[in-house]
């Protein structure tokens, strides 16, 4: 399986973590804000992907792996379980060569008054995207998303 933790930790390790992004937040579908940051810590952000990582033996029974290869040569290896204590439901690394060009993860979990759904797209050298949704029993859902586009800096 792959580490989502080591995954990060050696992206950092070989490139920088501070970039000049174009960073927007979104509360509640409404109204986006977007602003231009020169020296923005995408580390800061991406480190809770380790929070995902399914890779420990704890969880190595509990989940379906499914790979592919298109005809491009891009490989999609998913990680997929039912089990709703897992770090994640869902994990998608998409690797062409021995380059992880892209990594999604899907989690979902619920109790009797609230759920949380967390979407992370990593499009690794280009950005990512954060969205996280809770919905608190009665209560209307509260939708927080960020998307962060690294930008070249010449």
């Amino acid at each position: 399986m792959i580490s989502v933790s080591q995954l990060v930790d050696s992206f950092f390790i070989q490139n920088d973590s501070v970039r000049a992004v174009m960073k927007t937040l979104r509360v509640n579908e409404g109204q986006s804000e977007s602003k231009d940051l020169e020296n923005y810590n995408v580390y800061e952000d991406l480190r809770v992907l380790k929070d995902y990582d399914v890779s420990v033996p704890r969880w190595a029974d509990f989940f379906e792996i499914g790979q592919t290869v298109d005809s491009s040569g891009i490989e999609k290896i998913e990680y997929k379980t039912e089990h709703e204590k897992a770090p994640a439901q869902e994990v998608v690394v998409y690797r062409a060569k021995d380059t992880i060009r892209s990594v999604q993860i899907r989690s979902h979990r619920s109790t009797l008054i609230s759920s949380q759904k967390v979407d992370v797209d990593w499009m690794i050298g280009e950005g990512y995207r954060l969205r996280n949704e809770s919905k608190l029993l009665f209560q209307k859902p509260r939708v927080f998303q960020m998307d962060v586009d690294y930008r070249i800096v010449k």
